[in-house]
C-alpha cells in the first residue's frame, strides 16, 4: 500500500452533496489503485484560484515535506486548483521536491517530473483557468442586467426594514420598518450614536446579525441610501478578473472605492422607510461630528493618550482608550463605547496617576536590588533549558500547531456574529504574537550555546536600563520615551476600577492591576508586575 493523502474542495456553499461525492470516488480509487489515506484535507466555499484563503490545501503542501505521503487523491485536477500554470509551479514544485504525485479520479496519475505529464498537465490547467475567467465575464455581465431592472443583487441579506419578493426589495417586518424609522428620529433628535447604541442594546433590540448593537452597526443604518428608495450598486469592487465600468463589463479589474460614474443608481427603485431630508441631514450631523473628531485629533499634543493601546479593562478584555474632560486625560473602556452599558461599566482611570502606579510597580518588581541577581539567574537558566535537545524539534511541533489554531481563528472571524468580531480578532492578535514569539525561539535556537547566553545577558542589562529611565522621563514629562520605554518593557496593562455612586454621577478608582512583561523581546522575567 501507498502512503497518500486526499483533498477535497466545494467552490460555493450551494454544492453540498460535492464533498461527499468526492470522498466516496477517492476512497473507490484508493482501494483500487492500492493507496492507503492518512489524512483528508479538505476546503469547503472557497474558489480554486484563491489559494491564499485554502488553508487545507497550504497545510497540505507544507505536509508533503514530512515525506509521510507520496501521492495526493483528488476528484479532479480543477479540485486541486483552477490556478493558471506560472502559479501552479509555485505550489507544485515544492511537491515535486518531496517526490509526491497527483493522482485524480478523472485524469489518472499525473506525474510531475515527466515531461510528458507536465506539457498535459500545463494545458489543462491553463484551461481549467480559463473557465473561471469565462465565467466571472458571463456572472459580471449578468449581474449589470439585473441591476439595471433594480433587482437585489447582493445576497439573501437585504437591508433591516426589507425584504425580498422575487428579487425585488418590499417593505419587511412591521417593527423593523419602525426601528429603522426610530433610528433616524432619535439620532436627528440629538441622541448620540453611542447613547443610541446603549439604548437599543438595553432595550433588548436584536441587530441585523442576531447579536447586540455597535455604533458602527447604527452608523452603517444611518448611511445607507436604500432607505430612501433609491437602488445603488458598483460602489466598492473587489473583482478579480472582471470589474464594471460605465455599465459594461471591463477586463481590467480593480479593487476598493469606485468612481461615482460607474454606479448604477435607480431613484424611486423600491419602497422607502425614510425621506430624503431625514437621511441626509442625518448625513450632514455625521460628517460635521467626524471632521470635529479629526480636528481634536489632530492638535500637537505629545501627551495625549500615550498609554492608548496599552491598557486593557479587567472586566471585559477591551482595549481602554482615550478621553479628555476639564483638561485632564482619562482612558475609558472601549467595550462600554462601543457596546454599551449591558456589556460593561463606564470603567475609567486617569492616565497620570495610572502611568504613576505602573512606573512604581515596574520599578519595585524589576529593579529591586534584592531580585536583579535572582531574575539574571532564571533567565540565564530559561537559555541554557532551551538549548536543550529536542528543543528544536519541539518548536518546530508547537509551531505548527499554533499555525492550526491561527488558521481556524481566521476561518471562525468570517462566521461569527458581529459581537463576537471583537473577541474573535483579539484571540487572532494574541495567536499572531505567540506565533511570532515562537519563530524567534527556533531562530535562536540554532544559535552557538555561549553566544545565545552572551546575548540573553547583554538583553537583560538593556531592560535594566529601560526601566531606569521610566523614572526619569516621568519626572521630565518626556512622554515621547516614556512610552517608547513601556512598549519594550510590557505587553499590556490590565487594570482593576471600582464604581461608586456620588449624587447624579458616578466616581471611578483605581483598585489595582497586573503588568504583563514583554518576555519575548527582552527576555524579562515571565513573572507578572502588581499594582
Amino acid at each position: 500500500m501507498i502512503n497518500a493523502v486526499a483533498y477535497v474542495r466545494m467552490s460555493s456553499n450551494r454544492q453540498e452533496a460535492s464533498p461527499k461525492q468526492q470522498r466516496e470516488e477517492i476512497t473507490k480509487l484508493a482501494k483500487r489503485e492500492g493507496y492507503r489515506i492518512l489524512r483528508w484535507y479538505t476546503d469547503e466555499a472557497v474558489s480554486g484560484d484563491a489559494t491564499e484563503k485554502r488553508v487545507q490545501f497550504q497545510q497540505m503542501i507544507r505536509d508533503a515535506n514530512s515525506g509521510k505521503f507520496k501521492a495526493i487523491l483528488a476528484w479532479d485536477q480543477d479540485r486541486f486548483g483552477r490556478f493558471d500554470s506560472i502559479e501552479a509551479g509555485h505550489w507544485i514544485y515544492p511537491l515535486r521536491k518531496a517526490d509526491v504525485c497527483l493522482v485524480t479520479v478523472a485524469q489518472g496519475r499525473i506525474d510531475w517530473s515527466d515531461i510528458t505529464s507536465r506539457i498535459i498537465y500545463g494545458v489543462q490547467q491553463e484551461a481549467k483557468h480559463a473557465y473561471l475567467r469565462d465565467l466571472s465575464r458571463n456572472v459580471t455581465r449578468g449581474l449589470i442586467a439585473r441591476a439595471k431592472r433594480g433587482d437585489w443583487v447582493q445576497g439573501n441579506c437585504p437591508p433591516i426594514g426589507y425584504a425580498l419578493e422575487k428579487s425585488r426589495l418590499v417593505l419587511g417586518a412591521s417593527s423593523d420598518v419602525k426601528l429603522v424609522r426610530r433610528i433616524f428620529r432619535e439620532y436627528l433628535a440629538g441622541t448620540s450614536l453611542q447613547e443610541l447604541t446603549s439604548r437599543l442594546n438595553e432595550g433588548g433590540v436584536m441587530s441585523p446579525s442576531g447579536g447586540v448593537w455597535y455604533r458602527s452597526t447604527v452608523r452603517a443604518v444611518l448611511t445607507n441610501v436604500r432607505y430612501t428608495g433609491t437602488f445603488i450598486w458598483n460602489v466598492q469592487s473587489r473583482a478579480k478578473y472582471h470589474c464594471v465600468r460605465n455599465g459594461e463589463v471591463s477586463e481590467a479589474p480593480r479593487a476598493g472605492k469606485n468612481e461615482p460614474g460607474d454606479w448604477i443608481v435607480l431613484e424611486n427603485n423600491h419602497p422607502a422607510i425614510v425621506d430624503r431630508r431625514s437621511f441626509y441631514a442625518a448625513h450632514r450631523r455625521l460628517l460635521a461630528r467626524r471632521s470635529k473628531k479629526r480636528s481634536c485629533a489632530s492638535s500637537p499634543r505629545p501627551d495625549r493618550y500615550f498609554m492608548t493601546g496599552l491598557v486593557h479593562c479587567e472586566k471585559c478584555g477591551s482595549r481602554m482608550v482615550g478621553h479628555t474632560v476639564k483638561g485632564h486625560q482619562y482612558l475609558i473602556c472601549s467595550g462600554h463605547l462601543d457596546k454599551g452599558a449591558s456589556f460593561c461599566d463606564r470603567n475609567t482611570v486617569r492616565q497620570d496617576e495610572l502611568v504613576r502606579h505602573v512606573v512604581t510597580a515596574l520599578e519595585e518588581r524589576f529593579l529591586d536590588p534584592s531580585m536583579i541577581e535572582e531574575q539574571r539567574a532564571e533567565i540565564l537558566a530559561d537559555t541554557r533549558r532551551s538549548l536543550q535537545s529536542g528543543t528544536r524539534t519541539k518548536l518546530r511541533r508547537q509551531l505548527g500547531l499554533q499555525d492550526e489554531k491561527l488558521a481556524k481563528a481566521k476561518r471562525r472571524l468570517v462566521e461569527v456574529d458581529l459581537d463576537m468580531v471583537g473577541v474573535v480578532q483579539q484571540r487572532i492578535r494574541d495567536l499572531q504574537e505567540r506565533q511570532t514569539q515562537l519563530k524567534h525561539e527556533l531562530s535562536q535556537a540554532t544559535v552557538p550555546k555561549k553566544r545565545r547566553l552572551r546575548e540573553a545577558n547583554q538583553r537583560f542589562e538593556t531592560a535594566l536600563s529601560i526601566f531606569s529611565r521610566l523614572q526619569q522621563s516621568l519626572v521630565r514629562s518626556d512622554f515621547k520615551t516614556l512610552r517608547d520605554c513601556l512598549e519594550k518593557t510590557i505587553d499590556k496593562v490590565v487594570v482593576k476600577v471600582s464604581k461608586t455612586k456620588q449624587g447624579r454621577r458616578h466616581r471611578y478608582h483605581l483598585l489595582g492591576g497586573e503588568i504583563y512583561p514583554q518576555v519575548s523581546s527582552l527576555y524579562c522575567s515571565p513573572r507578572r508586575a502588581h499594582m
